[in-house]
């Protein structure tokens, strides 16, 4: 019998450095059951995306171990190619946003096994102007958590890296005049954060219904917060945040299909917890193309 090919993208810098104490396990986990494998180790940004671009068709099934930037990398180079989209994820980065999403287990050999189960689940990908996104394109303050924070203080201290930089940006709080157009709707006002998201969790710290969300249905959630007068408004809107309100004066939440944001000047947008360049117009919606995600779900 020929054994099936599998290709293992690994960041070996995400998290706590966790693949380099269980690249070994996961291999031969993989190996016992018929699979070749394949070790493809990032080095620097955009390896995942080359990595998968130039090879995912020599193999039989794309495995991504890392975080949800890596992630967007490996899924960034599959969207390039004409093949089937079918990937297994491992998730080994500190906010891990997407794996909390999908319920994925977050011990990385556990996290394998489930992949060799054989349970498959579909996930919209969403098109940013010209890029990919998976789980959330952002703006505006605490966007910019994820990639903001030091790797070192991510290692050092986990989610709570996430919360500690939160807090140290409620002194920068700076809004912005945003058209929101949300299928034809027009929302016209001064927000200080907007996120696009098909996800239940951003940046570690966040947190959506989950009867809000479907991840397969071509729609977004659009969470839009605007900007507190005072330091007792923003104590209102952090309690909100963190018991899910969405209908305040403060904080709402939308659902749509094709989204367009027009800003007065170049923004800084957040896509998968990595920085995603400056825009003052973007267009999202969700590809024609579907992910197939292989995991115990």
């Amino acid at each position: 019998m020929v054994a099936q090919k599998l290709m293992l993208i690994v960041n070996p810098n995400s998290g706590k450095n966790g693949m380099k104490l269980h690249l070994q396990d996961i291999i031969v986990l993989f190996h016992s059951h018929g699979w070749e494998v394949t070790v493809f180790p990032t080095l620097k940004a955009g390896d995942a995306t080359d990595y998968a671009r130039e090879r995912y068709g020599d193999f039989d099934l794309v495995v991504c171990c890392g975080g949800d930037g890596t992630l967007n990398e490996v899924i960034t180079g599959m969207m390039q190619q004409p093949l089937p989209l079918q990937l297994g994820y491992i998730p080994v980065g500190t906010a891990n946003d997407l794996a909390t999403t999908l319920h994925l287990k977050k011990t990385p050999v556990a996290a394998a096994a489930d992949i060799l189960a054989g349970h498959k689940f579909v996930h919209d990908i969403g098109c940013f102007n010209d890029r990919f996104f998976t789980y959330i394109a952002a703006f505006g303050t605490f966007s910019d958590i994820s990639y903001s924070t030091s790797q070192t203080m991510k290692r050092s201290l986990g989610k709570m890296a996430y919360i500690l930089q939160a807090v140290m940006k409620v002194g920068d709080i700076r809004a912005r005049h945003v058209t929101v157009t949300i299928d034809g709707e027009v929302i016209d006002d001064d927000f200080v954060l907007g996120a696009v998201m098909n996800s239940t969790s951003f940046a570690g710290v966040f947190r959506l219904k989950e009867e809000e969300i479907k991840l397969d249905d071509g729609i977004f959630e659009v969470l839009l917060i605007k900007p507190p007068k005072n330091p007792i408004e923003l104590t209102k809107i952090m309690d909100q945040l963190l018991h899910k309100t969405y209908d305040s004066n403060f904080v709402s939440l939308y659902h749509g299909r094709e989204i367009k944001i027009h800003t007065e000047e170049e923004t800084s947008w957040c896509l998968d917890g990595e920085l995603g360049g400056s825009y003052q117009d973007v267009t999202i919606m969700p590809s024609e193309r579907q992910m197939v995600f292989c995991a115990g779900k």
